[in-house]
């Protein structure tokens, strides 16, 4: 009898450990998505884990901000506006995701970055960048309503 106490007591925990392997996945898949409109918020370095950066400056006073968009077909526009009658400036292509990896663009004009956090709230991507022997980031920040 004692040993089938203990088989059954192996065999839970064991369902106990598959079971939380299970909801560790359920919390990445559950993160929000990056799809929707994401202001520019703070740009900026990120070196040996230290944050260097600073809000964006270059939004036009008594326009929308600057912003980009990331469509559910996996297109992107990034919206700036001029100081001339706050006319919409637009870029279009396409990103692709990749594990947390973001990718602007295709082929030779591509960039990378790594996807450092999302929320519902804010999305804070981050492009890796050799100088002198160490590895910089370069950090851009974004928030959505």
């Amino acid at each position: 009898m004692k040993k089938i106490k203990l088989y059954l007591c192996l065999l839970f925990a064991a369902v106990l450990a598959s079971c939380s392997d299970d909801s560790t996945e359920r919390t990445i898949a559950a993160q929000p998505p990056i799809t929707g409109k994401w202001y520019y918020s703070q740009q900026g370095q990120s070196i040996a884990g230290e944050d260097f950066l600073v809000n964006y400056t270059l939004h036009t006073a008594g326009c929308s901000k600057d912003n980009i968009v990331l469509g559910t077909d996996n297109s992107y526009r990034i919206n700036e506006y001029s100081e001339e009658n706050c006319q919409e400036i637009s870029n279009t292509s396409t990103y692709s995701v990749n594990n947390n990896f973001i990718t602007f663009g295709t082929g030779s004009s591509a960039n990378t970055y790594e996807i450092e956090s999302v929320t519902s709230t804010t999305l804070r991507l981050r492009q890796a960048e050799a100088v002198n022997g160490t590895t910089e980031y370069w950090v851009e920040t974004f928030t959505r309503n």
